[in-house]
């Protein structure tokens, strides 16, 4: 059975494939066409490549935990991937540690994420 991710809080600091809330959804990645941990692997890779002050916190083969800091303030935010094998996903959640709005932040990174995952598909 695979993880599930937590939904978001009441904040406007999160977005949460597994969080049916409109203002907090994102669509989750489609799995590559390869392992699990193959997929963990590039999506790790993909952040580490393309975001600035990115950490790899945990990485298993289903799932993976990044942080990622601001440049301003150094305000963390942490990422979660998990793979749904079975639906032939990867879940994700992508959320500020502290504070209540992120000026959509979280959402620009899942959604650039989604970009460079999707331009290796």
């Amino acid at each position: 059975m695979p993880k599930h991710l937590p939904p978001c809080p009441d904040k406007k600091n999160c977005v949460c494939s597994d969080d049916d809330r409109k203002s907090y959804h994102v669509e989750p990645l489609p799995l590559c066409n390869k392992t699990p941990a193959e997929c963990i692997d590039l999506l790790v890779s993909l952040c580490q490549q393309s975001f600035d002050r990115c950490e790899v916190q945990t990485k298993e083969e289903q799932s993976a935990h990044l942080s990622f800091t601001s440049a301003w303030l150094g305000f963390v935010d942490d990422v979660h991937l998990v793979v749904d094998a079975k639906a032939g996903l990867v879940h994700i959640r992508s959320a500020s540690r502290v504070g209540y709005s992120d000026l959509g932040i979280n959402r620009k990174r899942v959604e650039k994420l989604r970009a460079l995952y999707n331009e290796r598909l």
